[in-house]
């Protein structure tokens, strides 16, 4: 096949998602033994890897070589120490389709059925359960800039730094640690003698 049909076969798929009534949930019902064939023409109902799954199986029956790719999409930066926070609820499942001259081509089926989920991480994604009045929590939770994130992120970078500096502390990093620290010595007492020479200069003149 061309890039240009195999483009179409994987539009053509995609399409059968956004049209054919399917819906984005963590609860299917429970499949048989032709898993992808209830999920195709029963239920309708299913998360990424069911989309995913599907979608190859459909690439694969129209002779267009795919695959499940299976991975993390998206994540929270902490504006506290620079790192990234990566959480169970930011796994994901997609395709790849091969296109002739092209190679293996990224595509998320999920997409056409829940964009919502690739916007956003899956806890943002999904309705938020709020019993006993905690609606106003949930919703400072998930604003960044609101006093409890800035505790949240506070708390995050304290415990990355224990997991780095104490419970991580190996060789390799006791050791990148301390040449910082005997450069750092050395670049001190090279200025203090430089500053004393400029001072024994003074006196002298």
């Amino acid at each position: 096949l061309t890039a240009r049909q195999s483009a179409g076969a994987a539009l053509r798929a995609l399409r059968h998602f956004h049209d054919g009534g399917y819906a984005y949930t963590l609860q299917p019902p429970l499949l048989g033994r032709d898993a992808v064939d209830d999920f195709l023409f029963g239920s309708k109902a299913g998360f990424c890897e069911h989309y995913a799954g599907a979608f190859v199986v459909l690439l694969r029956a129209m002779g267009v070589p795919a695959r499940v790719v299976t991975g993390y999409q998206g994540g929270e930066l902490n504006p506290v120490d620079g790192y990234l926070t990566i959480r169970q609820s930011d796994a994901h499942a997609w395709a790849e389709y091969w296109a002739a001259g092209a190679g293996w081509r990224r595509i998320d089926p999920t997409a056409a059925v829940a964009p919502e989920r690739i916007a956003h991480n899956l806890a943002r994604a999904l309705p938020q359960p709020a019993g006993f009045g905690l609606a106003p929590l949930l919703n400072l939770q998930n604003d960044p800039n609101s006093w409890l994130s800035q505790i949240r992120f506070r708390y995050a970078a304290l415990n990355n730094a224990w997991n780095q500096w104490v419970l991580d502390y190996n060789p390799d990093r006791q050791r990148g640690f301390l040449e910082e620290l005997s450069s750092a010595f050395a670049n001190w007492r090279g200025a203090l003698g430089a500053g004393g020479r400029r001072v024994g200069k003074a006196r002298g003149g």
